[in-house]
């Protein structure tokens, strides 16, 4: 305050500081006036007014020094409350309105914190309010403030809540106007002790509000510039309007409304926020993490565009819960134009919109908009596995029409997404989100469509799996539960088996999902998945399957699917494009044994066909005639061992045609099976009704057992117990034999009994050929891998014997010019013969030599004398089969086969045959 025009202020100037520690207080007076006091007495003498004017100016002197004792003790009381151990000054200039100081220094040591500030070109001004002062502005041109703390015991105490946020009385030692040019404030931080500089200016009214401050704080050549006005009455409304510019940009606005209560029970605050401009944060950030430690070590340089704004409404009863509370509503919205790094997320860009209501502490979503990119991702990504692993997600959410049948408050949107990286991913749905806790979301009809270019499960290679399927369903914080609606399929552009399997391949596989459940549990805090099911009617299709026991072609399979977490089930019926069809059932633990049972039944001739063009191991030659087998097969293949395989063909009625042979009535079983790299067969009850490739054989029965090591298959060992067929009237018989195939040729020693020359000589061609009698020997077969042939096998007759006759005309020019074949020609035409032997030999050529020895005669000739007959017949037996096989003795399918065999011949087109004897 400046003196009037007619006074002058009492001044005191001390030129040298006065420490503290040793205060000494002087206040001479000086007082100018240009008025004359007078003191003026109408009675008495002059020794009393000299007696009065004494004790006046005594007890004037005696209040000054008791005035000076106590203000010096009342200065020295004040130092030691605050705890300063030194104040000094110089260039102090005092006055009864004011005060300056050209320098201060002070020092403040109390038990938590030690506190030493310098000062320059302090000034200030106050009034008085009766004889109280009252501060009414406070300058200082530079202030220098160190703050160390230390720890303290922990002195506070349970208190009520404070009934008051603005103090009624504004304090009379708080300055009306503020100014501070220049201030440096040292204080302890994480990186040890960090400096503030700035300014400040701030101004209030008599009863604190409303009040305005400007606080600029300076960061290497960064500004920031804090504005803040607050203004309402005490105790009953609190408004708050500030602002925040960021080198000279502004970056945050802010205007609120607090009502504390007061006479109502209900506190409110509302307000909005806004911030245009995001500042850039690499500065901010290393200026942020001198006083605070944050969760992320850098970040990539940010933009220095984007906004986001915020609104809010809310009341809550005094003295309760703000969160617990809380009624009434809140709505923010963000935009990023460019991408922005989040910590712990990734990089932002796009915009996000939100609208919350709060009833009683229950927050409810009321509505959404969302259209935001993600790209590069935090470390949250390395949770998710490598093939899966997103580089860009984008998601779009828009308000939605409502979900029927909710039972609960939810949020209807609609939501797209799009994941991008190794793997691909399309999400467009209708989903409703729950607006309170617990959190789920209920799915309407939603689309999700991904790929990836290539996927292993369990060391199976998939080549460009795809899915597009549309689901309903729920999801919660612990599950998931969705049923897949019509069109939801699963494409894999190739499936191969692990290396250590045998050679399989599917391409262009595809799964038809319909109808099926898909349920799953998790732990979204550990980010894990604790079980996976889905389970229900599924259709396969293979463009092409390839398999060394199959030709490849297309399969397909329609069934039931299992799969889970550890497992995969398959049950249904798989067929191939060409015709052939099998149940089957799958089952395949995850890195354990693939288990996998067939059945399949070919029943008569369309169903042979199918198979012969399904099976590479099926016998080009062999076609089914009709009858029927049933095939059941269980292939387990452990992981990383050896295969193990079981399979049972069971006959019944079966008729086929092998080559140019037909077999027909065949009954029984042969049982395969492979395990430890061993390969195992037998018969069971085997029966072939008749053999016939030419010459009718049967039936014939065997029961046999093989036994081989699965790298070399064909060199192991053939036990037989017993061999039997019926040949033209008798039967052939072979023991119990065992051989080494390892060890060729093998020996097969034929047992022949009873057979009938009659049977044999109708089936040869020749015309008026006949013979009786009955034939029994021994064969022996030799086997090897160059052929099959015969050596010193024989025939002999049955006493009595028999007859033969053969026409005269055959062997009438043999006997033209001998006279001792005259006589045989005339006896074989009825010779009547009581010994026949022969011994037979069978080249690899296809050629029989048979040696004949016959006694006997002719009554007709010669008065029946005695013959005795050396005969070398020698017979290519292969065309003799296929003159018979011609004559239709077989069936018609061979009767075919042959006639085209002769043509491809007589083209040369085909391997020679020798066939023209047998056609002549």
């Amino acid at each position: 305050m400046q003196p009037g025009p007619r006074s002058r202020a009492a001044h005191l100037k001390l030129p040298t500081s006065t420490p503290a520690s040793n205060p000494c207080i002087f206040i001479p007076l000086c007082c100018q006036t240009d008025r004359t006091i007078r003191f003026e007495v109408s009675t008495g003498s002059a020794m009393t007014r000299r007696r009065i004017g004494f004790w006046l100016v005594l007890i004037l002197v005696a209040v000054v020094l008791a005035a000076g004792f106590w203000a010096r003790q009342a200065w020295y009381d004040f130092l030691q409350a605050n705890h300063i151990q030194q104040l000094d000054w110089q260039g102090l200039d005092l006055s009864l309105s004011s005060l300056s100081v050209d320098t201060f220094t002070v020092r403040q040591a109390g038990s938590a914190r030690q506190i030493h500030a310098e000062g320059r070109q302090l000034h200030l001004q106050w009034t008085w309010n009766g004889l109280v002062p009252q501060v009414t502005a406070m300058a200082l041109e530079q202030l220098q403030l160190d703050v160390q703390t230390q720890a303290a015991p922990d002195t506070t105490t349970d208190s009520a809540a404070p009934t008051s946020v603005i103090p009624r009385e504004s304090p009379t030692w708080l300055p009306r106007q503020l100014t501070v040019d220049h201030f440096e404030i040292t204080l302890p931080c994480l990186t040890g002790r960090c400096p503030l500089k700035g300014s400040m200016t701030a101004s209030r009214q008599d009863n604190l509000l409303p009040a305005q401050a400007q606080l600029i704080l300076h960061h290497q050549e960064h500004r920031v510039l804090t504005d803040v006005e607050v203004s309402g009455a005490t105790n009953e409304k609190l408004t708050v309007n500030g602002s925040v510019l960021v080198d000279d940009r502004e970056t945050l606005s802010l205007k609120t409304d607090f009502a504390p209560g007061g006479n109502s029970d209900v506190t409110r605050w509302n307000g909005s926020i806004d911030v245009p401009h995001l500042p850039r944060n690499e500065w901010i950030l290393e200026w942020l993490r001198q006083w605070q430690a944050l969760p992320v070590e850098d970040l990539p340089p940010s933009p220095d565009d984007g906004e986001v704004s915020a609104q809010w409404q809310l009341q809550w009863p005094v003295d309760s819960n703000f969160l617990q509370q809380a009624t009434g509503s809140l709505s923010a919205e963000a935009r990023l134009p460019q991408p922005w790094p989040l910590p712990g997320v990734g990089t932002l860009q796009g915009q996000l919109g939100l609208e919350l209501s709060a009833e009683a502490g229950k927050w409810r979503a009321q509505t959404a908009r969302t259209d935001m990119q993600l790209t590069e991702p935090a470390n949250w990504i390395y949770s998710v596995p490598e093939p899966l692993r997103p580089k860009r997600l984008a998601l779009q959410i828009q308000p939605a029409e409502s979900l029927a049948n909710t039972g609960r408050p939810l949020l209807p949107l609609a939501l797209k997404a799009q994941i991008r990286g190794n793997a691909s991913m399309d999400i467009d749905g209708h989903l409703a989100l729950a607006t309170e806790a617990p959190w789920l979301a209920r799915l309407g009809k939603t689309r999700i469509r991904g790929s990836l270019p290539r996927y292993t499960v369990a060391d199976w290679g998939l080549e460009q799996p795809a899915f597009d399927i549309t689901a309903t369903g729920q999801v919660d914080p612990q599950s998931l539960d969705l049923k897949l609606a019509q069109g939801s399929v699963l494409r894999i552009g190739q499936i191969d088996a692990p290396d250590s399997a045998t050679p399989l391949s599917m391409s262009a596989l595809q799964a038809n999902l319909a109808n099926i459940p898909l349920q799953a549990t998790y732990d979204l805090q550990e980010a894990r998945l604790d079980s996976l099911w889905f389970r229900g009617p599924v259709e396969l299709k293979a463009q092409r399957l390839e398999h060394p026991q199959l030709k490849p072609q297309a399969f397909g399979f329609d069934g039931d699917i299992a799969v889970d977490l550890k497992r995969l089930a398959l049950n249904g019926r798989i067929e191939s494009d060409a015709g052939a069809n099998a149940d089957v059932t799958l089952r395949y633990p995850f890195g354990d044994t693939l288990t996998l049972e067939a059945d399949a039944r070919i029943d008569g001739k369309q169903a042979g066909s199918a198979w012969a063009e399904t099976l590479t191991t099926w016998p080009k030659t062999l076609s089914v005639d009709d009858g029927a087998i049933e095939a059941s097969a269980r292939l387990s293949l452990p992981d990383g061992g050896p295969m193990a395989l079981d399979t049972t063909l069971d006959a019944d009625a079966l008729g086929v045609t092998f080559n140019r042979m037909a077999l027909t009535g065949i009954d029984g079983e042969v049982v395969l099976n492979i395990d430890q790299n061993q390969l195992r067969a037998h018969t069971v009850d085997l029966r072939v009704a008749q053999l016939n490739p030419g010459i009718p054989i049967g039936p014939v029965t065997a029961e046999a057992n093989y036994d081989a090591p699965l790298d070399r298959p064909a060199r192991g060992t053939l036990a037989l117990d017993t061999a039997e067929a019926e040949l033209l009237g008798g039967e052939v018989h072979l023991t119990s034999q065992r051989w080494d195939l390892a060890d060729v040729p093998i020996r097969v020693p034929l047992q022949v009994h009873r057979l009938q020359l009659s049977r044999l000589m109708e089936l040869y061609p020749a015309e008026d050929l006949s013979g009786t009698g009955i034939l029994n020997g021994e064969i022996p077969v030799w086997i090897g891998p160059d052929g099959v042939h015969m050596e010193k096998g024989i025939l002999a007759a049955e006493k009595p014997g028999g007859r033969l006759r053969l026409p005269g005309e055959r062997l009438a020019g043999l006997a033209q010019d001998n006279a001792a074949m005259q006589i045989v020609v005339e006896a074989v035409k009825n010779f009547h013969y009581s010994v026949l032997d022969s011994t037979i030999d069978y080249a690899r050529d296809g050629t029989l030599n048979l040696d004949l020895h016959i006694e006997g005669n002719n009554p007709d000739v010669r008065d029946g004398q005695p013959i005795v007959l050396n005969v070398n017949l020698e017979e290519d037996i292969p065309a003799l089969l296929t003159s018979l096989q011609l004559s239709g003795r077989v069936n018609d399918v061979v009767t075919e086969r042959v006639k085209k065999l002769i043509e491809q011949q007589q083209s040369g087109n085909a391997p020679d045959l020798e066939i023209e004897r047998g056609i002549e």
